[in-house]
């Protein structure tokens, strides 16, 4: 998206009444972070919307400072993996009700 669409769905987007959105997607592992930013200021630009974002690993420490100095409330990062074996080791539960779905359907 261009910084003029991402301003006009924020625009659009509050319209509706929405207080709160959230930006995320992909990772760039190379200037990412950049990318995430000027989408916020297009963001506070055209809104008064609460931001909060989730991304990847792209996001350095200058780039939390960054947001955090334009207002953006929360950043996470869902970090995935497809090794079933680090996948049930770190989240156990999730892996527990996902096989239970599963074995559920069949």
């Amino acid at each position: 998206m261009t910084i003029e669409e991402v301003e006009l769905a924020a625009k659009l987007i509050e319209s509706t009444g929405t207080k709160r959105v959230e930006i995320g997607g992909g990772t760039l592992l190379e200037g990412g972070g950049e990318k995430v930013i000027e989408a916020v200021k297009a963001i506070k630009k055209a809104s008064s919307m609460d931001v909060w974002v989730n991304v990847g690993p792209c996001l350095n420490s200058n780039d939390l400072v960054k947001l955090k100095e334009l207002g953006v409330i929360e950043v996470c990062s869902s970090l995935e993996t497809i090794n079933p074996e680090v996948f049930k080791e770190v989240k156990p539960l999730y892996f527990t009700h996902l096989v239970m779905s599963i074995l559920k359907i069949y």
